[in-house]
């Protein structure tokens, strides 16, 4: 059911003469990705890279507010990445992104919440909070934890640099709140796993400077053993998962 819908998504072709040009229909995930992540539409930018989040936006959102790498947000294992709609809708007479069309949601987002078995849900931008929490105040929705489908609902506010504004507004997000729900990715979407670092016995700490390492550990225990080894002899030291 799943990879046939995928297919299905992916060949669509519904919204090409009201877009005037070829739409290109983003389908990122695994019907048991663990984040199930829900924005508003692709950019001009994911529509040319076919990759979602390959943009201004998702700087902000991969290496400032979840703190992770490439490698581990396009991991399907990890986050299924959807949205109101699978395509870059274009631009409207004022040179700014045209509304997600309704009709994809109806048509294809809807089947497809209805077939993924994930652990959390993350629900980017006032529009999509909209579809998904009709009855709510927004900010009241980024500032709690929420529940849909019985499941743990976190909404963000979108993270393109025309949303400054709103962040402006509420600087608790940025000081409290992006912290516990980073917790919460981890917690839900990533495994606890054990980290190697394998360096040279001859290295030299004091003389190097072009060495830089820089590790995020992904673990629901806030302290870990991270084993550094040296040729055979293993030498461990506590580290934190913050």
């Amino acid at each position: 059911m799943f990879e046939k819908l995928k297919s299905e998504i992916e060949k669509c072709d519904y919204c090409k003469e009201k877009f005037g040009f070829e739409p290109h229909p983003i389908f990122w995930g695994r019907q048991n990705s663990k984040i199930v992540q829900i924005s508003q539409a692709p950019s001009n930018n994911v529509h040319k890279s076919m990759k979602p989040f390959t943009d201004m936006s998702g700087k902000t959102l991969k290496y400032e507010w979840y703190q992770v790498t490439d490698e581990q947000f396009y991991n399907t294992d990890n986050f299924f990445i959807g949205a109101l709609a699978h395509c870059y809708p274009g631009k409207d007479k004022n040179g700014n992104d045209k509304q997600p069309p309704k009709c994809c949601f109806d048509k294809w987002v809807e089947k497809e919440l209805k077939v993924l078995d994930n652990e959390i849900y993350v629900i980017i931008g006032a529009k999509a909070a909209k579809r998904f929490f009709p009855n709510d105040n927004f900010e009241d929705l980024v500032f709690k934890n929420n529940y849909w489908n019985n499941k743990l609902a976190i909404v963000l506010p979108h993270p393109s640099p025309l949303n400054k504004k709103w962040i402006k507004d509420h600087p608790q997000f940025l000081e409290k709140r992006i912290y516990e729900i980073r917790e919460l990715i981890k917690k839900y979407g990533f495994p606890s796993l054990p980290l190697f670092i394998i360096i040279s016995e001859s290295f030299n700490w004091l003389s190097s400077t072009n060495f830089l390492a820089s590790i995020i550990f992904f673990t629901p225990n806030p302290k870990c053993l991270l084993p550094m080894v040296f040729k055979s002899t293993p030498k461990f030291f506590e580290c934190s998962g913050n």
